[in-house]
């Protein structure tokens, strides 16, 4: 059976508040020359929203995933340099420490310098294993984060080794498949107030989603399955978190092509590179081969009006250029030296395995 989604305004969060995203959308384009450098294309769509931004201090450095070596939490992550060209982090970041008010019977007990050993998730809720001295490590979880404080460290040319505080702040905007908290951050040595994390399109916060066993490539969206131990970070309007609200999962335990075919179609990335031809908030009903699920709506096979493309984990595999979700972006219907062909829906069954969309509003 087939069956269809529209993609309408998602939830970020906002001063510990559930936010509607605005309809305003980005009007102008973006193009890269260098792509496995450009700063909007590193992570634009992927990461974050279109348009929208995700970052750490002067050298806005990005993180793309915790690692769990044992007994310690580490960090990967890019930065930007003064050339506005990305960079990935030579070394390691590290999460050297936390904090936790533990609620008791008797009050809040403030807990200092804490060992961070470990950071996994299960369904997007993450979990942070702190310890203390060498008691017992415990866990902290779900309303529990906002609880806690993390501190980070980390080398961004010519910056030398900074040092961050992070902190949540909610309550969890989750729409009990994902779920997302506000991220924050200031400067260790600094007095300024935090600042959001995730940025949506209209530079509003957007919440922080973790999602483990994957890595996802800020530039081309492309996924690998890693050590389960790897959790990705990234924001609930970026393409993980949003393909994994649409009900594709991204566990190696699935069929990961669905959530990885899905990437490049939230971002419409034809040719599964840096460039995409989507913006904020544009509503499109897609199609798959798997059964129906919650929130989906039934409809008749073959019919998926205003067919764009077919999606697989490498880009599109056919494309109607009469259907672009917007034109004017200029997709020119090639990827490479070769043109991709026009999409033709199957006659009679449709071939299993496949992922498809159409636009409700093609046009510029």
């Amino acid at each position: 059976m087939m069956r269809s989604l529209l993609v309408a305004s998602l939830f970020g969060v906002a001063a510990g508040c559930l936010r509607t995203a605005p309809t305003t959308l980005v009007t102008s384009a973006v193009r890269c020359p260098d792509p496995a450098n450009c700063t909007q294309s590193n992570g634009t769509g992927v990461y974050y929203q279109e348009g929208g931004f995700a970052g750490i201090g002067p050298a806005r450095m990005m993180i793309t995933h915790f690692i769990n070596p044992g007994s310690r939490v580490l960090f990967q992550g890019r930065w930007v340099d003064t050339a506005q060209h990305w960079h990935p982090l030579v070394e390691s970041g590290q999460v050297y420490k936390a904090d936790y008010r533990k609620h008791t019977s008797t009050g809040i007990v403030a807990m200092t310098n804490l060992a961070v050993i470990g950071v996994t998730e299960q369904g997007t809720l993450p979990e942070w294993t702190l310890q203390e001295d060498k008691n017992v490590p415990f866990p902290i979880r779900g309303p529990d984060l906002l609880d806690l404080t993390l501190y980070i460290a980390f080398s961004a040319p010519p910056l030398g080794q900074t040092q961050y505080v992070l902190d949540f702040v909610g309550p969890d905007a989750g729409d009990q498949r994902v779920h997302r908290y506000g991220l924050r951050w200031r400067a260790l040595a600094g007095t300024a107030a935090p600042t959001p994390y995730c940025l949506d399109a209209q530079q509003a916060m957007d919440g922080a989603v973790f999602q483990r066993g994957i890595e996802v490539d800020p530039v081309d969206g492309r996924v690998t399955r890693t050590t389960p131990t790897d959790v990705t970070l990234s924001c609930s309007f970026g393409a993980p978190a949003t393909v994994y609200g649409w009900g594709y999962d991204y566990a190696a335990s699935a069929d990961t092509f669905y959530f990885d075919a899905g990437i490049h179609m939230k971002r419409a990335s034809y040719c599964g590179d840096a460039m995409f031809y989507t913006k904020p908030n544009t509503k499109i009903e897609i199609a798959d081969d798997l059964p129906l699920g919650p929130n989906r709506v039934a409809i008749e096979a073959g019919r998926v009006p205003n067919l764009e493309a077919w999606w697989t984990p490498s880009g599109a595999s056919c494309v109607n250029p009469d259907n672009l979700r917007h034109r004017a972006m200029g997709f020119g219907d090639s990827c490479g030296a070769g043109r991709l062909p026009t999409c033709q829906l199957p006659v009679g069954q449709p071939p299993p395995k496949f992922l498809l969309d159409g636009p409700q509003h093609p046009g510029p």
